[in-house]
């Protein structure tokens, strides 16, 4: 019993482990489109984009330079 109970513990946080990582990446997947999108408007600087998005400068810089390629 108690082998049974260690491993169903053990299985859960796993679980839930890959769970908060599967939201993690898609909250990141999410932040990228937005600033994709943003990027395309020609409205915000890059700095105002990448504060919206929660994403570093860098980042939002090459994905400036991969749309415009």
């Amino acid at each position: 019993r108690d082998y049974n109970t260690g491993m169903h513990n053990a299985e859960k946080r796993g679980f839930d482990r890959g769970i908060q990582q599967g939201m993690s990446q898609g909250a990141r997947q999410n932040a990228i489109a937005n600033a994709r999108n943003f990027l395309s408007l020609n409205k915000l600087s890059e700095s105002e984009i990448a504060r919206c998005c929660s994403l570093p400068l860098e980042q939002v810089l090459a994905l400036k330079e991969e749309l415009e390629s």
